[in-house]
């Protein structure tokens, strides 16, 4: 999906597209991102087969489980998105328009919660970031996780996510066959 990117053209792709959705549509795209860039590494993983490559899995869920079992993402990261699939259901059937909706919001802050070594490293680039900028402004505001809006977080949590994921394609090995 992103091949020939560098980590930082992801990351800012990503982000943009995301950004540029409503909630609803933030959500389900930062849900495509991360089931195509799992199938990406499933096939890179997998035997090639004679024909058109194709998966044995055709579903978000399994994708992610497969690519757990196959070693491809940490159990953290599977359970990342998993929460990310509840997310996206919630927002395609049901009627709420944002993340602040409580179902939204508890999902996502159980997210956040899945690899808390990894977001609270996410967070204080991204506030340090954030403050270094309003510096720069004479804005003596100190942003903090708590301060920053849920949505926000989840742009550039996600858009931080599939870059960590399409970055796995370069060290993804093939499997060989046994005899």
């Amino acid at each position: 999906m992103f091949s020939g990117m560098t980590d930082t053209e992801v990351h800012a792709k990503c982000f943009e597209l995301i950004q540029a959705e409503n909630d609803r549509g933030a959500a389900l795209l930062a849900a495509v991102f991360a089931e195509a860039t799992l199938e990406s590494l499933i096939l890179d993983r997998l035997i090639p087969n004679s024909g058109k490559q194709k998966l044995p899995v055709n579903n978000f869920a399994a994708k992610i489980d497969l690519s757990f079992r196959l070693g491809i993402i940490p159990e953290g990261v599977a359970n990342l998105l998993h929460g990310l699939r509840d997310i996206r259901n919630i927002f395609a059937h049901q009627i709420i328009s944002d993340f602040e909706t409580a179902s939204v919001a508890t999902k996502t802050e159980a997210i956040f919660k899945c690899l808390p070594e990894h977001y609270a490293r996410f967070i204080e680039r991204w506030s340090s970031n954030i403050n270094e900028a309003l510096k720069k402004h004479n804005v003596e505001i100190q942003a903090s996780a708590e301060s920053i809006k849920l949505r926000v977080r989840f742009n550039n949590y996600f858009a931080q996510t599939i870059m960590d994921l399409n970055a796995i394609q370069k060290t993804n090995k093939r499997l060989e066959t046994v005899y």
